[in-house]
């Protein structure tokens, strides 16, 4: 398999395995491969409610929704900016 993917994607993994052959093999940390002592960490998907932020709505907030449809087109653009 690998002498295929070789072949189609012009490399060498044999050439790779020999640039590396150089650096170091570091040693496993303890608990990162927690599958092979049979125990793990579980982690729980649960709903929760969430609330609203409180921001400010008045106009004048910089949280409140500003469109202006009017200012379409490069001219109209320009007016709007100036305002």
């Amino acid at each position: 398999m690998a002498e295929d993917r070789d072949k189609r994607f012009h490399v060498s993994t044999a050439g790779q395995r020999r640039k590396r052959a150089d650096i170091a093999e570091r040693p496993v940390m303890n608990g990162a491969n927690a599958w092979q002592s049979g125990t793990s960490v579980q982690l729980t998907l649960a709903e929760v409610q969430v609330k609203k932020p409180d921001h400010d709505q008045s106009p004048d907030s910089p949280f409140a929704a500003k469109i202006n449809f009017s200012c379409n087109g490069i001219a109209a653009r320009r007016r709007c900016l100036r305002r």
